[in-house]
């Protein structure tokens, strides 16, 4: 499946799938901003709902990493 993602809540992890345009992100930024700002579960938008799917193996979220040290930012070049 393209164009997946997990968002990661209280609840558990929600998996969408397919999304195809602008509308789909706009959602997923607007429900995020909405959860982040109460800091309680909120219902996922109609329009993101045909999206959600079940993934069969499980996963593991962890922090993204803002930054990874390599020969460049460290100032090392060869």
């Amino acid at each position: 499946m393209r164009n997946v993602v997990v968002i990661e809540t209280k609840s558990g992890l929600v998996w969408l799938g397919g999304l195809s345009g602008i509308e789909h992100y706009s959602a997923i930024v607007d429900w995020a901003c909405k959860y982040s700002d109460d800091n309680t579960e909120t219902i996922l938008p109609e329009k993101l709902r045909p999206l959600v799917f079940n993934r069969i193996q499980s996963v593991s979220v962890r922090e993204p990493w803002l930054h990874y040290p390599n020969q460049f930012s460290e100032g090392v070049v060869n």
